[in-house]
């Protein structure tokens, strides 16, 4: 290789990374921009939990963290289970708790719910 080899370990490769890392975020953001740019029922339950879950990520990790951490699992199995753990233990509670307690909907700053408008079942009876 020669005098390319302390340029490529060096200033080249750490260019060359963060070229890619960034190409590689505005292509995501492109992707999403195109194909997740319209109104969906998992868009707006999604924008709805935002709050709620960047609140509660915090403690359940913690708390997720302190039954795995003495397993001694290798790092990427902490990880991921941490990140599993802590994804589905924010969702869990914004579904169960957040978004079905009117107070609990206060609590995290959330507009109520709205009433679904059921149809009036008293005019089905009626022959005529």
């Amino acid at each position: 290789m020669g005098w390319i080899g302390p340029l490529w370990d060096g200033p080249v490769y750490a260019l060359t990374r963060a070229l890619y890392a960034w190409a590689a975020i505005l292509a995501l953001g492109g992707y999403s921009a195109a194909y997740l740019n319209r109104p969906s029922a998992s868009l707006t339950y999604l924008t709805d939990a935002v709050l709620p879950v960047y609140v509660l990520h915090q403690p359940v990790l913690l708390i997720a963290a302190y039954f795995v951490f003495p397993q001694a699992l290798p790092v990427a199995v902490e990880a991921a289970l941490l990140a599993l753990i802590t994804a589905l233990g924010c969702l869990a509670l914004y579904e169960v708790f957040i978004r079905r307690l009117r107070i609990a909907r206060f609590l995290f700053g959330l507009k109520p719910r709205a009433r679904s408008s059921r149809p009036d079942l008293s005019q089905l009876n009626e022959v005529g």
